[in-house]
């Protein structure tokens, strides 16, 4: 069954970079093709790296909608002063974060921080941002040391009224848009579908290569600085669900965020853990506009695997941020 609209990007950073950071890894994947094959000869198959290169060719040439409709290119006024505003109002809430947990780059990053360079521009991604800040601020014991350094209530409702604004800008923006949507997300799933194989890779390098630091980060999909905690966004239509592979080893880590964005009436959904995209979770946890963030244990979600299904059991489309907490 074919993804539904609207398609998200899994990765972070640029596709330019992206498809620049996959061409290097499928060369060093050859160079390591019989090791992968023997681990997991299921996945890493005879055609592996030939199936790899094709997806990067299409990935290549494929024809995204901003390029091909002109009128994508250029955001109104009106967003253009959302998102400026949007940036202001996160800029200023890192500084407190900052204060008030000085050198405590997890504390920051649980604020969006570490998605601030991938989302600056991106209308979706800081509606998410936002979002997440909004979350984290609002938690109780968080809004205490927050307020030690001038963070007021007033502005945690800004947050989630800035994402408010921007989504009803970017929604009239796109509705006079009109065109080359279909195109995009055409785009877009083609830049998903090379990154996955990276992931694959990037995944079972964990394993083989434990005790061989250098050989690991040849595998690596971490952005340089390495404080990313690595998290995903799904939207998902009513009654279907997505899945999500990651690469942090999930057994290892101290927890998952999980969190409905934008929640309204009638929204709920369904996380779990598998050990296959398309197999069903045999245990979840629910998300619904009452209790939308929650924080678990890889365990919570299912014995074992790194798939994340998202399964919408309501009565409108959901979004929901997936995220790992390293500590």
């Amino acid at each position: 069954m074919a993804d539904e609209q609207p398609l998200n990007r899994i990765y972070g950073g640029s596709d330019d970079d992206m498809r620049q950071r996959q061409r290097t890894m499928r060369q060093h994947y050859l160079d390591n093709a019989d090791t992968f094959a023997s681990f997991n000869p299921e996945v890493f198959t005879d055609d592996y790296a030939a199936k790899w290169e094709a997806a990067q060719e299409a990935a290549e040439t494929a024809d995204s909608a901003t390029v091909r409709a002109g009128t994508l290119k250029e955001d109104t006024q009106e967003v253009k002063a959302e998102m400026e505003k949007a940036r202001k109002l996160v800029q200023r809430l890192f500084y407190t974060v900052g204060q008030a947990w000085p050198k405590n780059v997890g504390r920051l990053n649980q604020y969006g921080k570490n998605r601030y360079e991938r989302d600056r521009d991106s209308h979706d991604g800081m509606i998410t941002l936002l979002d997440l800040a909004h979350d984290a601020a609002s938690r109780p014991a968080d809004a205490l040391q927050l307020a030690k350094y001038g963070w007021k209530d007033t502005d945690t409702k800004d947050l989630d009224a800035q994402g408010e604004a921007l989504t009803t800008a970017n929604t009239t923006q796109e509705s006079q848009k009109g065109t080359g949507v279909e195109q995009g997300q055409g785009y877009i799933g083609q830049q998903n579908a090379l990154y996955r194989f990276g992931q694959q890779a990037s995944l079972g390098s964990k394993t083989l290569f434990a005790d061989d630091f250098a050989k690991r980060q040849l595998f690596d999909l971490s952005p340089p600085d390495g404080d990313d905690d690595e998290d995903h966004e799904l939207t998902v239509q009513p009654g279907r669900q997505k899945s999500v592979l990651f690469t942090t080893p999930l057994d290892g880590v101290a927890g998952l965020r999980l969190l409905l964005s934008k929640p309204r009436p009638g929204m709920q959904a369904e996380v779990g853990r598998v050990r296959q995209a398309d197999q069903t979770p045999s245990e979840v946890v629910a998300l619904v506009p009452e209790q939308r963030s929650r924080d678990v244990l890889a365990a919570d979600l299912g014995p074992a695997g790194q798939y994340l299904v998202v399964r919408n059991t309501g009565a409108h489309p959901v979004r929901v941020v997936l995220r790992v907490l390293e500590d």
